[in-house]
């Protein structure tokens, strides 16, 4: 693919109608579901200390967590992200520990402390700062994660809307398991796909800004494409433009004139 400089990735920016962003490695660093799960473990092995009544169930939880965590990364490997992530919320819903609003807590903690430098001001720039050449540029994130990292991403970042390859399920309040919707890249573009004809948009009319082998099929039906700062190297091959950092290409996108 032929790559950019800013100059020419800005006239094509201004002729994108929509843009989509994955999440984990794109947005925030690392992975919204790995920090959950790790505060939902650091607070069960607290209470150890603190819920001397409960102990036993706590240190139950502690056990159930730590012995699964290799066997989450085995079928997340072996079969896929979204297949780890379902295996993952079934062992929550074992331990009958993980309340729904403790999840989402836990989650705006991650995204609001794990968000790349600049990736929130760069997100408003795209869908707002450029309105002067457009009426209206929606932006969704599509993950291979959750639901609940879906939301929180969309009000931390404020896009108007998302798609989740795995949709979590709750009992009285608590995570019970989840529902895998898309297993790869192939079927999360698709998904990716029929969410924005609700917008009367494709992806061959978007921006995509991805960071691995997953977002190779959007970024492939894109109009145009960007390699996050945490891109790996086939990723940044494959991109239009490699964004080493945020806060530097935003400020880059504001001083550069529109090459003809």
């Amino acid at each position: 693919m032929a790559h950019m400089d800013v100059a020419q990735f800005k006239r094509e920016l201004y002729q994108c109608k929509g843009t989509v962003y994955d999440l984990d490695g794109t947005l925030v660093r690392g992975r919204v579901a790995e920090g959950v799960g790790k505060r939902f473990l650091k607070r069960e092995l607290t209470r150890i200390f603190t819920d001397w009544h409960n102990k036993g169930y706590h240190a139950r939880n502690v056990k159930l967590g730590a012995t699964n965590y290799s066997r989450v990364n085995r079928a997340a490997k072996e079969k896929g992200d979204p297949e780890g992530l379902r295996l993952f919320l079934e062992i929550l819903g074992q331990a009958r520990c993980a309340d729904q609003e403790s999840a989402y807590g836990f989650a705006h903690d991650y995204v609001q402390e794990r968000a790349l430098p600049g990736a929130h001001d760069f997100v408003r720039f795209i869908k707002y700062g450029m309105r002067t050449r457009r009426e209206s540029h929606p932006s969704l994130v599509s993950t291979l994660g959750s639901d609940i990292a879906v939301e929180v991403a969309m009000r931390y970042f404020g896009l108007d809307n998302g798609i989740a390859a795995v949709r979590v399920a709750y009992n009285d309040g608590f995570i019970s398991g989840g529902e895998v919707e898309a297993r790869n890249g192939e079927e999360m573009a698709h998904k990716t796909e029929k969410v924005l004809q609700r917008y009367g948009l494709s992806l061959n009319a978007c921006l995509v800004v991805g960071n691995d082998i997953n977002d190779h099929p959007m970024m492939s039906a894109a109009r145009l494409t960007a390699a996050s700062p945490l891109a790996d190297e086939v990723t940044k091959a494959a991109a239009h433009i490699w964004i080493r950092d945020y806060e530097t290409f935003l400020e880059e996108l504001r001083k550069s004139e529109v090459v003809s």
